[in-house]
């Protein structure tokens, strides 16, 4: 009887190891996500506190922008991006009626700065075709912030954002009304090496009012 028990006792250990493992890392997950959640908090508490602060100073002074709006949050300038498009191409790319009219065409609703950020991501010759430039404008399609692809992309490192792939993750990750200085903001207190990888990032954005 007793050797049936310290038997049981041995081979159950592992077992009982591998649950301890498996709940702490588990609690450590959880940890880790409510760190995050409270840093974004801070983030836009303080930068509530901060708005309604100078709102205060100026409540005299008529202004077209709100107080609490995210100044990066405005609706896409199609003709920033058909300049920025047109830039890519080159000059005999962006010259015939044929070719504006597909400029205008991809460029419209979508926000210049994310096509010049996503094209300098790619390098000159991942972005200096028509059909690329389409495929571009698919990754900008419903991004608010065009700074957010800079963010995103200086925290993964120049080789997690040099393909076509690679920006279409970066895409998910900003698409929205996700705050690229709120992701600045939780990411430089995390550190380095807590926000250089694509899902702590995208763990970072949701907090941050990402989809």
């Amino acid at each position: 009887m007793k050797s049936i028990v310290i038997l049981t006792l041995l081979f159950g250990l592992p077992n009982l190891g591998w649950a301890l493992d498996s709940s702490v890392q588990k609690t450590s997950q959880k940890l880790e996500v409510a760190k995050i959640e409270s840093l974004a908090k801070d983030y836009f508490l303080n930068k509530y506190l901060n708005k309604k602060s100078q709102f205060m100073r100026i409540l005299n002074v008529p202004s077209h922008t709100p107080p609490d709006c995210n100044p990066h949050h405005r609706p896409p300038n199609v003709n920033e991006c058909i300049d920025v498009a047109c830039d890519q191409l080159g000059s005999y790319g962006c010259d015939q009626q044929s070719e504006i009219d597909q400029v205008v065409s991809l460029c419209r609703g979508v926000d210049g700065d994310c096509v010049a950020a996503t094209c300098r991501r790619l390098g000159s010759y991942g972005c200096d075709q028509m059909s690329e430039l389409q495929q571009v404008s698919r990754v900008c399609n419903n991004i608010y912030d065009g700074r957010c692809i800079d963010v995103v992309c200086d925290k993964l490192g120049s080789y997690g954002c040099d393909q076509m792939t690679e920006m279409n993750q970066v895409s998910a990750i900003c698409s929205g009304r996700v705050d690229s200085d709120c992701i600045q903001s939780v990411c430089q207190r995390l550190g380095s090496y807590g926000c250089d990888q694509l899902s702590e990032v995208q763990q970072v954005a949701r907090s941050c009012g990402g989809s």
